[in-house]
């Protein structure tokens, strides 16, 4: 029985189609986290097609420059030269295609009429570009995403089957940019809280659930790199004596578990001892976990540890504390000493007082304030503060 070579050759084709769409998808979701993977897929995709170049870009509406782009084989100097009304006229061009699909660019814009256009004699012309294919992935009320292939007037026109491939290509090149905007947008967050962060007099320290060191905002490098008292050992927030050692990495345990406890109950406030003589450091730990967070990123911060340099306070908070719940100035250093770590005793004795007027004073506090524990008035306290 004689088999005919187109059937032969027809499975063989589209297996080797199939087995090198897999290879540049796998590239694109690569380059999702890596950008330079990224025009390498696009690259692939282009020689999938046979496209001697193209881009995958993303562009903000009523913003004339492409927000992000990925080339392969493109001229960069050549689109620099493009200004914003040629920008604008492209994008508005690229919107014809419908979304999730491609077109070639002659069905959306006549050869004839491209070589009549500033667009063609300025630009593509001088990288040799004549057939295009678009493909309009991500069409919001934020931003417009695609890809676009090209090829020289010496190549022609893409075919239907090559059209086809980059149609397979569309659906992941929209995943990969939604996942390069939202990483990007999350990097410019990160960099803002960051820089908050900063900018802050209290220390900040951020860590994981087994109590290691995650970040420090400037304030909590410059605490922790006096060594007074407070140190990183072992990647951890370490005090210089055992016994607050041990008080700070319980305060952290409480801190960073989620198992059943309510978050307002974890955590605490200690005070930690500074050889030097200054003022102790006051420590505060809280829970900023997310038990949903955790599951996919273990490293993520489950902790976070204020430190106050009681030496540099800022009578601006307790004012603020005085003015908002209106305290009197005796439940104000009640309320001062009680949020810094100190016992009912120890805060009896520093002001002169019985342990009872000290106990009316902190109800009345609490009154004042709508909080119930220690622990969220000491949250209370260095909120004002900072």
């Amino acid at each position: 029985m004689l088999v005919s070579s187109a059937w032969v050759s027809g499975p063989r084709f589209h297996l080797d189609i199939n087995e090198a769409l897999l290879g540049v998808i796998d590239e694109l979701y690569a380059g999702a986290l890596d950008h330079t993977r990224l025009s390498a897929g696009l690259g692939s995709a282009a020689r999938l097609i046979g496209a001697s170049g193209g881009l995958a870009y993303t562009v903000y509406r009523g913003e004339d420059t492409i927000r992000f782009g990925a080339f392969t084989n493109i001229d960069l100097e050549a689109l620099r030269e493009m200004g914003p009304g040629t920008l604008r006229s492209m994008t508005q061009f690229v919107q014809q295609v419908p979304l999730g699909q491609v077109r070639s660019t002659a069905s959306i814009w006549p050869i004839e009429d491209m070589k009549k256009s500033d667009v063609y004699n300025d630009i593509l012309k001088k990288i040799d570009v004549m057939h295009g294919a678009v493909g309009l992935a991500i069409r919001n009320a934020d931003c417009i995403g695609g890809v676009t292939l090209n090829r020289s007037e010496r190549a022609g026109p893409f075919s239907n089957d090559q059209l086809a491939a980059l149609q397979v290509l569309v659906p992941h090149f929209r995943n990969v940019l939604q996942i390069v905007n939202a990483m990007g947008s999350l990097a410019l967050l990160q960099q803002s809280l960051a820089a908050t962060l900063d900018r802050l007099s209290d220390g900040v320290v951020l860590a994981d659930k087994q109590g290691k060191v995650l970040h420090l905002n400037r304030a909590a490098e410059r605490m922790l790199s006096s060594n007074d008292g407070l140190s990183i050992r072992g990647g951890r927030l370490s005090a210089q004596i055992l016994e607050e050692q041990h008080l700070l990495y319980r305060l952290i345990g409480q801190a960073a578990s989620n198992q059943g406890t309510d978050s307002l109950e974890r955590g605490g406030t200690c005070a930690i001892s500074r050889p030097s003589g200054a003022p102790a450091w006051v420590a505060l730990a809280t829970p900023c976990d997310n038990a949903v967070a955790l599951g996919i990123a273990p490293a993520s911060p489950t902790c976070i540890v204020l430190i106050r340099d009681r030496s540099r306070r800022d009578e601006s908070g307790s004012s603020q504390l005085q003015r908002l719940y209106g305290l009197t100035n005796q439940e104000l250093k009640v309320a001062i000493r009680i949020a810094e770590g100190h016992g009912i005793s120890e805060v009896a004795k520093e002001l002169g007082l019985s342990s009872l007027t000290v106990r009316n004073h902190l109800q009345r506090v609490f009154a004042k304030t709508g909080v119930t524990r220690q622990a969220e008035l000491a949250r209370l306290v260095a909120n004002l503060a900072i």
